[in-house]
């Protein structure tokens, strides 16, 4: 399914202007944007020569790249990894904890091992959380887009005095 897009010379200008990142996603572009959009039907004529070469991986890496350019969920994985592994570290330290007390004694060195290693790794995803949490913030600047857009400007006159009022447009990613 073939998709175009007719956009106003104010559109075009804006995303000449404000969306000047490597990684361009027109489609994703539009969509933010927030301008209003009509929808038109169009039939594509069939290819008249050759075959696409669009293959299912370059597929899979545009949206690879466009889950990237639009979501930050996939830095926000790390927050969840990070408190999955400090439940289990609390768990297992607790159980290992019970079994060296109460229970079979381990091996001599096992539950001081078990208990670092899991504590050292729940410390460590900790840490990739904050620093994801960083990079998210720094992306989000480094990507200079708009935080809003003025679609335009009314200009009133009243008796007393004249004002500006101003149709802006909010844009902004999807978290």
């Amino acid at each position: 399914m073939p998709d175009f897009f007719l956009v106003s010379k104010q559109v075009a200008d804006n995303l000449r202007t404000s969306y000047r990142e490597q990684n361009r996603f027109i489609r994703g572009y539009i969509q933010s944007i927030g301008f209003c959009s009509e929808i038109l039907p169009f039939e594509a004529p069939s290819r008249l020569n050759g075959q696409s070469h669009y293959s299912y991986l370059k597929l899979i890496k545009l949206a690879v790249e466009t889950v990237f350019a639009f979501s930050n969920k996939a830095l926000r994985i790390s927050i969840f990894f990070s408190v999955m592994f400090i439940v289990f570290t609390i768990v297992f330290g607790a159980y290992t904890l019970y079994m060296f007390m109460f229970g079979n004694t381990p091996p001599s060195g096992y539950t001081t091992i078990v208990l670092l290693l899991t504590f050292s790794f729940s410390l460590l995803f900790l840490a990739i959380t904050i620093l994801s949490l960083y990079f998210e913030k720094t992306i989000q600047e480094m990507r200079q887009r708009p935080i809003y857009i003025i679609k335009g400007i009314k200009r009133y006159q009243s008796e007393s005095d004249s004002f500006l009022i101003s149709n802006t447009v909010t844009t902004g990613t999807i978290s």
